[in-house]
């Protein structure tokens, strides 16, 4: 709550003497109103805070890795041309021209598909056989399809990039709920704080006005003598005090609401106004449920959560990285040879194909046992930082749950007082009526009854902060949890 000191008489006035100087350019009319709720003022703020803003172009950033993680999956295009110029084992200089292409994929499961073509001319000084085409053209076509049996099975690298880019974008919207959820925090503050303004300066106004009331009672008893001066002078002092804070309250209240209406993006001179639902009188708070729903809920739970997928994908990754590699390769395609020979033309076309078991071991698997163990320790963290949060989130509800029932006891206590209060005020004014009582003590108890109904008030609201903010821990806020 808003701590207010009360100034002295003398600053008062000098205060009042100020402001009489300052020339008035608005009227009351010339201000547009705002009231909301909590809840319309939080939105406010968050779709128009900067800070979501850039916020968002980190989410919006981090869309893009699944795209090229995708990438890695799709259609790779390659191919090579050239001439050489050899000799043969018969002496015969040979030139020859040659084309490839190809074009290959991975796919998902770790295996690889392809389809190459190739076309190759030889020219010969001389042919070494009479049936041997010279010149000579060749043209190959193929599919070819590599399955991995070992390491790469499954495609664990292809398998990790996709987690990493998913974990990637789940935490930077993490990282925008958590910063939406402090906003909110300091909005919710914020709005109860100037609620608690209102109360006051509405107050006051009741204490200027029971002060009025107070002065012009005493004005007609001092005309027929049953009061003296000095019981006019003390109600004078009371309703001059009750003005000078009144004024004290109203600078602040403009301060608060120039800050708010910068944080809300509404003109500087715009008004405010809240709108506070009354509270239950008798409500109950499920405090396991409570707890359940903000460990369901709470942004650093899931980002250690994601970053613990993370870590267990790159553990399966390692774990196939330190396999032996063994592919198997199928390859079945065409091959045609056309030219002219030393008795006639030759064009011939054949099935070729192909089957090859590929194997590969790394002697020296110290390195991978090492990564294995970096990742097994963050992964140990990882776990220990969970229950570390998760005790400390515990905490933090039963804490904010503990004050609320012991603002709602002292609530119920306010309540008798301000009742107390005001059948010690009924009693005040009837004995002063009658003389046995003077005017100190009745504007003393004026100001314990004004002071017992501010208490009530301000109980109220106290309450319904501590519920709300509750509210936003577990997502209650939001529409998240019940």
């Amino acid at each position: 709550m808003l701590a207010l000191e009360i100034s002295t008489k003398t600053s008062a006035l000098i205060l009042l003497f100020v402001m009489s100087l300052t020339p008035v350019t608005k009227t009351i009319a010339d201000t547009s109103t705002h009231k909301m709720t909590v809840h319309q003022m939080v939105n406010r703020i968050i779709n128009y805070y900067p800070s979501l803003r850039v916020a968002k172009f980190n989410v919006d950033k981090a869309k893009l890795e699944n795209t090229k993680v995708q990438a890695q999956l799709s259609w790779v295009l390659s191919g090579q041309t050239g001439y050489s110029r050899d000799v043969s084992f018969v002496g015969a200089a040979t030139d020859k021209y040659e084309i490839n292409a190809k074009i290959a994929k991975k796919l998902e499961s770790g295996s690889e598909l392809g389809l190459s073509a190739g076309y190759r001319e030889e020219d010969s000084e001389f042919a070494f056989t009479s049936t041997v085409a010279n010149p000579s053209k060749t043209t190959d076509i193929s599919l070819d399809y590599r399955m991995p049996l070992s390491k790469g099975s499954d495609n664990p690298a292809y398998q990790h990039d996709v987690m990493r880019a998913t974990t990637s974008l789940k935490i930077n919207k993490l990282d925008q709920d958590e910063l939406r959820d402090e906003i909110a925090r300091q909005s919710i503050e914020l709005y109860y704080s100037l609620a608690d303004i209102k109360l006051r300066i509405q107050n006051t106004h009741e204490s200027i006005k029971r002060a009025e009331q107070l002065k012009k009672y005493v004005l007609r008893n001092k005309e027929i003598g049953i009061t003296e001066n000095i019981d006019l002078l003390q109600t004078e002092a009371k309703l001059k005090l009750s003005q000078a804070n009144l004024l004290e309250l109203d600078t602040v209240l403009r301060k608060q609401i120039i800050s708010l209406n910068k944080l809300l993006g509404l003109p500087w001179d715009n008004d405010l106004d809240v709108i506070i639902r009354p509270i239950e009188e008798k409500f109950t708070i499920q405090t396991e449920e409570r707890i359940k729903n903000t460990f369901a809920y709470n942004q650093g739970l899931h980002k250690l959560n994601a970053e613990l997928d993370l870590v267990d994908s790159e553990l399966s990754l390692l774990r196939d990285k330190k396999k032996d590699k063994v592919d198997l390769i199928f390859s079945l395609g065409a091959r045609n040879r056309s030219g002219d020979t030393a008795v006639g033309s030759l064009n011939e076309t054949d099935t070729i194909g192909g089957l090859q078991l590929e194997y590969q071991n790394n002697l020296d698997k110290t390195g991978f046992d090492a990564e294995r163990l970096q990742s097994q320790i963050e992964r140990n963290k990882i776990l220990e930082t969970i229950t570390l949060n998760k005790r400390e989130l515990e905490f933090e509800v039963y804490s904010l749950i503990s004050e609320i029932k012991t603002s709602v006891k002292a609530y119920d206590g306010q309540k008798i007082r301000k009742k107390v209060e005001n059948e010690k005020l009924i009693d005040a004014r009837r004995r002063f009526k009658v003389g046995r009582t003077d005017t100190n003590q009745l504007i003393e108890f004026e100001g314990d009854l004004l002071e017992a109904e501010l208490a009530v008030k301000q109980k109220q609201l106290e309450i319904k902060n501590k519920l709300t903010l509750l509210d936003l821990k577990s997502g209650k806020f939001w529409g998240v949890a019940k």
